[in-house]
């Protein structure tokens, strides 16, 4: 079976967000600055699985991403809807964040979102050990994260301002 790329992964995490600009390599991140919406942070995994950071800009507000694809999704022993998963940085401990896994196209897409920019950011920068494993009590690891660069892709994400479109002419 053949593993979905970056790139289709982070166009359907992205595909309400047209990019305005080419994304940027900070270390193991990408940042993007998509078009009058908002910034995003993302990671790849070797099998696939595509976690994303978003600042504010936008109604979402600022939230955390992570996209499966269908092999992944069937990890998990539980229906689509809210959903718990636990994301542990090399020597620290586990944050269990709360959010929705719902399909995006072909693909699942698991939601948490953030009560704020700052969490979104400090939940970033805990990543900054290096590794980052996603887990579930009952499927076990479900992806696993190298972090390089988390530090400073953090704060190019927290002083990135999305891109405004300019008005068509009347």
């Amino acid at each position: 079976m053949r593993r979905p790329s970056f790139a289709l992964l982070l166009a359907a995490t992205l595909a309400a967000s047209p990019l305005s600009a080419a994304p940027r390599e900070i270390g193991d991140w990408r940042l993007s600055e998509h078009s009058v919406v908002q910034c995003s942070a993302a990671l790849k995994d070797e099998a696939g699985a595509v976690l994303a950071l978003f600042g504010s800009g936008d109604a979402a507000g600022p939230r955390l991403t992570l996209t499966l694809a269908p092999a992944l999704r069937d990890t998990i022993p539980l229906p689509d809807g809210p959903l718990s998963l636990a994301f542990r940085a090399a020597g620290q401990p586990a944050i269990l964040l709360e959010g929705q896994i719902a399909p995006l196209g072909p693909l699942f897409e698991f939601t948490h979102p953030f009560a704020s920019a700052e969490e979104a950011l400090a939940f970033g920068r805990t990543t900054a050990s290096g590794r980052l494993t996603v887990f579930h009590p009952e499927a076990g690891v479900i992806a696993r994260f190298t972090t390089a660069g988390a530090a400073p892709a953090m704060q190019a994400l927290a002083q990135c301002a999305p891109a405004t479109e300019t008005p068509p002419d009347e």
